[in-house]
């Protein structure tokens, strides 16, 4: 008779999982400066400290390029240049098929700050990744 060892499977299975739901950004915030140097804008996007989609990890692009993948209370902090802007969310893995996503464009200007939540938005069939610009005191509350 054929017996299946189910315990390696069990453990990578496990393993994806776990590593899935680590993002790019931080949840150090004291190490984050939030100084804005003259000749750059920054960006700060944080994503809200709820487990709602906790195992989920949007994709946040800039321009089009991918910038991070943020976990549950993850924030990251960019230094862009100056003009327009677009900022966007998408799903992170095959996991969230179905789930929509947001954009928000803005015009940055040198020596500025701004600042952007990241949340889930629950439906009654459906979800989406939700974009929100707020203030900094904003910012550091959603993420506490």
């Amino acid at each position: 008779m054929f017996k299946v060892n189910f315990k390696p499977i069990i453990l990578i299975i496990l393993y994806l999982v776990l590593a899935g739901c680590a993002g790019t950004g931080t949840k150090n915030y004291g190490s984050i400066s939030y100084e804005a140097p003259s000749d750059q804008a920054v960006l700060f996007i944080g994503r809200k400290n709820r487990y709602v989609a906790s195992a989920a990890l949007p994709k946040i692009l800039l321009d089009g390029q991918e910038i991070a993948k943020l976990g549950i209370g993850e924030m990251e902090r960019l230094n862009i240049s100056a003009g327009s802007h677009k900022l966007q969310t998408k799903i992170g893995s095959v996991l969230q098929l179905g789930t929509g996503g947001d954009a928000a464009a803005f015009v940055a200007e040198k020596g500025k700050k701004y600042f952007f939540i990241i949340d889930y938005d629950t439906g009654l069939f459906s979800g989406k990744w939700k974009i929100t610009e707020t203030t900094e005191n904003g910012f550091q509350g959603s993420l506490n």
